[in-house]
């Protein structure tokens, strides 16, 4: 196994911190959608 790098180590991070940022978005999305549904 090679020596983790810090770029690897920073990946590691900042992935999951993406991947949740993505997931809130597409919470506030789907409450602005179903608002919108429910409006009609």
């Amino acid at each position: 196994m090679p020596p983790l790098r810090p770029r690897d180590f920073i990946s590691e991070i900042e992935l999951p911190a993406a991947f949740c940022k993505v997931f809130k978005a597409r919470l506030k999305l789907d409450s602005i959608n179903s608002r919108w549904k429910t409006s009609d």
